[in-house]
């Protein structure tokens, strides 16, 4: 089924009833409604599928609005078509349900439910079934109330993808001037692409702000694009709404310089609560208790912000549940002042004593020591021992090698005495400290028999 050019099927409630004429599409292969770009903007000029209370009428049964309902395999709204059902008098607006594979919005093409100004009702609800959802260049999804009356909900099931590009948007929203409750948005999708779109829930009126609620495996922000649920003004306070976000098992990426939000702000009362869930959520900043200032630029501030605040009122919470380990949490900043090791050296020596007056040092070398078996594995950190080989000369005269050689210049150095130390103690901090002069001990009885001891003794000696 084809409408182009100012075509229409409307269903119109005049006067008083009980029932406004429901309408119900049923296609083979596609239903498109093509408008005309260049006509205003009005009913009487444009393209597309209505059910509307015209001002003066009266809905007299709340079961009685006008729906309609489109089931194809692909549906495609272009050029300010519309697909809509409207209250521009007393009573409830009706609620829309396409089921189709593919539906594409493009060109101002719309599906929305409106209480119009001075009407008194509650928009409808506008539900989707399918498996790809496009929604680009100015078009949109919008229930809103520019009345009297609450905002209605928009639900997107399980949809493969979705797709808001160049100005698409999906919204639920109170005019300014209105008086009610902001509908909800539900979006149920395994990938959810916003390159330049919105999906947004506001009450510019009086009232809080609804509700947004996403499923999807991967979401991505580009250029500029929102995902808001903001209430209240400087003349008519209201609460932010709440923003669940669940991609447990993909991500969460926004290009940081691209100006990609997800705000719950409130304007003259507390700011709503933002909840994801994913592996990674990448590209934000996290901002919080924002002056009124930064909250009217922070859509424009060419940061990428996630925020839930308020400008007078609470602060509202945000919570981001991931999988992702922040390298600096393991991290320990160390200290820039170097701490000079000579003075954590206890000085126990007397001024008479050999070692104090002796040039002595104290060297790690590591493990050292013999050379490790040829069966025995190379161990981290072993130092090895420089060869030392004999050899003879003409004359049968044996000649050291320089190794050995500084060993012996070393031990016959007179004035670098080294004294065998014959006592110990331990120093304030714990540490043990060997000493040349003895040390009085406080006996103990061993647990050794006589004899053993006087083997081992038997062995000092030796």
């Amino acid at each position: 089924m084809s409408l182009s050019n100012g075509a229409q099927i409307n269903s119109s409630l005049i006067g008083k009833a009980k029932q406004v004429g429901i309408i119900s599409i049923q296609a083979k292969d596609s239903v498109s409604l093509q408008g005309n770009a260049t006509l205003g903007d009005t009913d009487v000029n444009q393209t597309g599928i209505f059910t509307e209370i015209p001002s003066g009428s009266e809905l007299l049964s709340s079961d009685g609005k006008g729906n309609i309902t489109i089931n194809a395999d692909q549906v495609i709204i272009s050029d300010r078509a519309r697909l809509s059902a409207d209250t521009y008098g007393k009573g409830d607006a009706g609620d829309i349900t396409v089921n189709a594979q593919q539906i594409e919005l493009k060109n101002q093409g719309r599906i929305i439910s409106v209480v119009r100004e001075k009407a008194d009702g509650n928009s409808g609800n506008i539900t989707l079934n399918g498996r790809t959802l496009s929604i680009t260049d100015e078009a949109r999804i919008s229930v809103s109330n520019r009345g009297t009356g609450n905002a209605g909900n928009v639900t997107i099931n399980d949809f493969d993808s979705v797709s808001l590009e160049r100005k698409g948007r999906i919204s639920s929203s109170v005019r300014s001037g209105a008086t009610g409750k902001g509908g909800d948005i539900n979006v149920n999708t395994n990938f959810l692409t916003a390159d330049g779109g919105t999906i947004e829930v506001e009450n510019q009126g009086q009232g809080d702000g609804g509700n947004i609620a996403i499923e999807t495996q991967n979401l991505l922000l580009r250029r500029q694009s929102k995902i808001s649920a903001t209430a209240g003004s400087t003349n008519n306070p209201g609460n932010g709404g709440n923003i669940t976000i669940n991609a447990k098992n993909g991500f969460v990426v926004a290009v940081p310089s691209e100006d990609n939000d997800i705000i719950a702000n409130a304007f003259g009362g507390q700011g709503g609560k933002i909840d994801i869930t994913a592996n990674r959520i990448l590209g934000f900043q996290n901002r919080q208790k924002l002056s009124l200032e930064q909250l009217r630029s922070l859509t424009n501030n060419g940061i990428s912000d996630i925020s839930a605040s308020s400008d007078v009122g609470q602060n509202g919470e945000v919570s981001l549940n991931t999988l992702s380990i922040d390298p600096a949490q393991g991290l320990v900043q160390l200290p820039t002042n170097l701490v000079d090791t000579s003075s954590l050296i206890a000085q126990r020596c007397g001024s008479n004593s050999n070692v104090a007056k002796g040039k002595n040092e104290f060297v790690i070398t590591g493990r050292g020591g013999l050379p490790p078996s040829p069966d025995d594995t190379l161990k981290a950190g072993a130092i090895l021992p420089e060869w030392v080989v004999n050899s003879t000369d003409s004359n049968g005269n044996t000649s050291v090698s320089m190794p050995e050689r500084n060993l012996k210049q070393l031990s016959s150095n007179a004035t670098d005495t080294l004294v065998e130390a014959v006592g110990m103690v331990r120093s304030a901090n714990g540490d043990i400290v060997f000493t040349a002069q003895p040390t009085t001990t406080t006996g103990l009885q061993s647990g050794l028999s006589s004899q053993v001891c006087s083997v081992v003794q038997g062995n000092v000696k030796q």
